[in-house]
């Protein structure tokens, strides 16, 4: 048998093994979801509630910057929000020192505001925070 006939021969086997574990991963993956998340729709709604999570701003998030920014213990932090008409929000932090000066300073834009930081500003655009 010639050299190059046995390499392809060896090179078919190589792939027939390749493409046999692809269809044994793939069909596990099927199960996987069907068996784990209900099927390939809820999985998407899970994966888009997730992604929405993720662009949510919360309340610990804002009051954490607001701690790590302090400089002296007479500073306030305010928070300013402003519904933009592609319906996500705006927010700015600030930092501001007794006399009102700007220490500090930060944007957020996202989709949705969590409960407890929709709860602090009860319907205002500002919220004036002791740090």
């Amino acid at each position: 048998m010639n050299v190059f006939v046995f390499l392809f021969l060896i090179l078919l086997v190589i792939i027939g093994f390749v493409v046999f574990c692809v269809w044994c991963l793939l069909s596990g993956i099927k199960k996987f979801v069907v068996d784990n998340f209900g099927g390939p729709k809820e999985l998407t709604t899970k994966l888009i509630t997730g992604i929405i999570r993720v662009f949510t701003l919360a309340w610990h998030m804002v009051n954490a910057w607001f701690g790590g920014h302090k400089v002296s213990t007479r500073d306030v932090g305010r928070l300013f929000q402003k519904r933009l008409a592609n319906g996500e929000f705006r927010v700015v932090g600030g930092v501001f020192s007794a006399s009102g000066q700007v220490r500090q300073q930060v944007t957020w834009e996202c989709s949705e505001l969590d409960d407890e930081l929709r709860r602090r500003l009860s319907g205002r655009s500002e919220l004036t925070v002791k740090l």
